[in-house]
C-alpha cells in the first residue's frame, strides 16, 4: 500500500453536491496527507464528470466508472483499486471538519488492538430553508427516525463517544475489508450491518465513535412524497427481519401523519 489513506465517494447523479464536497475536502487536513480520492460513479448522466474535471488538478482524484452499480458495488470498485492502508468512505452529501482525516487516522492507529473501524458524530443539514425540510432533518437526528443510532449528534444524543453496533461513513483498515470480501452488493438494504458483523467476526474488535470526529449530511429527502417512499422501502426490508423492529421504527410514520394532518 503506497498511500496513507484512500477516500472513496460512491456516487450516482450527485454532481450538484460534488462542488461543495470537494471544497470541504480541500479545506480539510486531507491535502497534508499521502492520499487519494476515488470517485466511484455509476455512469451518471448529469454534470459529475464536469465537476471531476474541474477539481482533478486541485485534489488527487481518480474517477472510477461503474455501470448500473449500487453504493456497495461502487465501494467495492474503490476497494479493488485502493492503494491506501486505510479506507475511508465519504458520501457525496457528506461534509467533514477541518481535522477530520488526521483525527480519524490517529484514533484507528492508537486503538488498533480493540477497534476495527472508527466513525464520526453526524449532524443533518436541511436541504432547504423550508419548514418541512427542517422538520424532517430534526427527525433524522432523533431516536424516533431511522432507529436510535448513537452516531447522530443531536439534542437527544449529544457528543457521544464509545463502542457501538454501527457507524456512518468511517475509517477502516483496507486489508480487513479485502479479507472479508468487501461489501455485499447483493443486499439492497442493511449492507452496512452485514459488513460490520463480518468485520467484527474477522477481527474480534469493536466499532467506535469518537466525538472528536465531526461530519455533516445534507438531507436528500425533504418532501412528503420523498420521505414516504424512503420509509416504505426501509419498512419493506425491516419487515423481512421482524425481530429488529422496535417502536422507534413506527413512531416516525405516526409523526409524519400527524404533521400532514395539522398542516
Amino acid at each position: 500500500m503506497s498511500k496513507e489513506i484512500s477516500v472513496c465517494i460512491p456516487c450516482f447523479e450527485e454532481g450538484h453536491q460534488l462542488d461543495d464536497l470537494f471544497e470541504s475536502l480541500y479545506d480539510s487536513d486531507l491535502r497534508h496527507l499521502n492520499y487519494e480520492i476515488l470517485l466511484c460513479d455509476s455512469n451518471s448522466q448529469d454534470n459529475t464528470v464536469e465537476i471531476y474535471q474541474k477539481w482533478k488538478n486541485r485534489l488527487e482524484i481518480k474517477l472510477v466508472i461503474t455501470k448500473q452499480a449500487n453504493a456497495s458495488e461502487n465501494l467495492n470498485a474503490g476497494l479493488r483499486c485502493a492503494s491506501g492502508k486505510v479506507y475511508c468512505r465519504i458520501d457525496a452529501r457528506g461534509r467533514v471538519s477541518k481535522n477530520y482525516f488526521t483525527t480519524g487516522l490517529d484514533i484507528l492507529k492508537n486503538c488498533k488492538e480493540t477497534v476495527c473501524a472508527v466513525g464520526p458524530l453526524v449532524s443533518v443539514i436541511p436541504q432547504s430553508e423550508g419548514y418541512l425540510s427542517k422538520y424532517i432533518s430534526f427527525f433524522f437526528l432523533s431516536p424516533f427516525f431511522m432507529g436510535p443510532s448513537r452516531y447522530k449528534n443531536s439534542f437527544f444524543n449529544r457528543n457521544f463517544e464509545g463502542t457501538v453496533d454501527s457507524i456512518y461513513l468511517g475509517f477502516f483498515t483496507t486489508e480487513d475489508l479485502l479479507s472479508i470480501g468487501g461489501f455485499n452488493h447483493e443486499l439492497e438494504r442493511k449492507q452496512d450491518i452485514d459488513l460490520f458483523r463480518r468485520l467484527k467476526e474477522l477481527t474480534g474488535k469493536n466499532l467506535f465513535i469518537s466525538n472528536s470526529l465531526k461530519a455533516q449530511y445534507i438531507l436528500k429527502h425533504d418532501t412528503v412524497y420523498g420521505i414516504t417512499k424512503r420509509s416504505y422501502i426501509q419498512g419493506t426490508y425491516a419487515g423481512s427481519d421482524i425481530g429488529n423492529i422496535r417502536m422507534a421504527h413506527i413512531i416516525p410514520f405516526l409523526a409524519l401523519v400527524f404533521f400532514v394532518i395539522i398542516s
